[in-house]
């Protein structure tokens, strides 16, 4: 009875399709197994990636135009030298001061789109590698029809759950005007002194560019 017992066990093992493991432990700059990993091509992919632009100019931000142009780079599981990565996404920290609208170019040559946060934790822990003492921009704007800010890439975090320089949180209180509609983030040493505000989109600040295929609208050739 036992022998049969036993026999039958080992059948019914034997049928089952085990899941492979999952190692969570990060190494060396790959990002761990997750759901979302087929979302990065392989680096012999020889397709290209394509996203829709948006070209926009702080002098005339009612004027957009779309152009769909091919990324020069293929998404790894495997962020680039001298890039950051949290979670899914890497990061570059631009120490170069440009204006914003240069900013979104520098980042599209790169590959990537300006830095937008979609949790209040990615947004600190990426905040922290930006230029010390000085601002940054974060890609957030609020154009003249708008009441509240907005990210330039899709998705993102409510801003208004940013820590901004004067709270409770209103446009006007942190220095939004007509001439002022382009967010940068002061990060300071001190972290409870760093703050979100506006300022003109034509000062030379640094930058931070985000690669990360959910913030990108793409289509395969």
């Amino acid at each position: 009875m036992i022998s049969r017992f036993l026999y039958f066990f080992c059948l019914c093992a034997a049928s089952l399709q085990l899941p492979a493991r999952t190692d969570k432990r990060l190494c060396c700059g790959k990002i761990a197994p997750t759901a979302n990993q087929n979302i990065f091509k392989a680096q012999s992919d020889p397709r290209v990636i394509y996203r829709e632009r948006i070209n926009w100019d702080y002098k005339n931000f009612t004027g957009t135009a779309i152009e769909k142009k091919p990324f020069n780079i293929t998404f790894t599981r495997r962020c680039p030298d001298s890039w950051l990565r949290f979670r899914d996404s890497c990061y570059f920290i631009e120490k170069t001061r440009m204006e914003l609208s240069d900013a979104e170019s520098s980042c599209y040559e790169k590959g990537a789109t300006l830095f937008t946060a979609n949790s209040l934790e990615e947004f600190d822990v990426v905040m922290r590698s930006a230029a010390l003492n000085f601002w940054s921009w974060t890609g957030l704007v609020q154009f003249d029809t708008m009441t509240q800010p907005k990210w330039l890439s899709y998705g993102g975090v409510e801003p208004t759950r940013l820590k901004w320089l004067v709270s409770p949180y209103t446009s006007a209180s942190n220095g939004r005007t007509a001439a002022s509609e382009c967010v940068a983030y002061y990060n300071s040493e001190v972290k409870i002194a760093s703050y979100n505000y506006f300022y003109p989109c034509n000062l030379q600040f640094g930058s931070i560019c985000e690669r990360n295929a959910t913030l990108i609208n793409f289509s395969l050739s």
